[in-house]
């Protein structure tokens, strides 16, 4: 009322209303008054309405998106989940390759150190046929050629390094 009232004074016709009004209202207020108790009621019903649809259409809002929370928390879960498996997978993978490492590192230092008795017995070996020959070369015309061949690939290996 009071707005209409504000407005009026830019238009004559409003305020004409708004005076007939207020004259009728003081003639029967009685009836203005049940008039503005009714339009009251109404009005806080409907917006008691009004407030229980919006909270049963927030509430609907709310567990839509509960929902979807839930869900992308189960996709994240079975993803973490599939990650951990992975990764659990990696872990016992890379420990068996360190462990098969570990085994060829032994394997290959076994296998150097027979090598190196190999070829330590082999130059032993070498050592005492040649010590042999060469002590007994001159006894026996047949190894004669030993030394001279002995000598020629000593010659060659001394040329060869310069």
């Amino acid at each position: 009322m009071h707005e209409r009232i504000k407005k009026a004074d830019y238009d004559l016709v409003e305020r004409e209303k708004c005076l007939s009004f207020l004259s009728k209202f003081k003639e029967n207020s009685a009836e203005f008054v049940q008039l503005d108790m009714f339009d009251r009621l109404e009005t806080i019903f409907s917006s008691r309405e009004f407030i229980k649809k919006k909270k049963e259409s927030l509430k609907a809002k709310i567990n839509i998106i509960k929902a979807k929370i839930k869900d992308t928390e189960e996709k994240y879960n079975l993803a973490l989940m599939d990650k951990e498996k992975e990764y659990k997978n990696l872990v016992e993978t890379s420990e068996g390759v360190l462990k098969k490492e570990k085994e060829i590192a032994e394997q290959l230092k076994e296998k150097i150190n027979e090598h190196n008795k190999n070829a330590l017995l082999l130059y032993k070996i070498i050592s005492c046929v040649d010590n042999f020959l060469s002590r007994f070369s001159s006894f026996l015309p047949e190894l004669r050629h030993y030394n001279v061949k002995k000598d020629e690939e000593k010659k060659y290996s001394r040329e060869s390094d310069h």
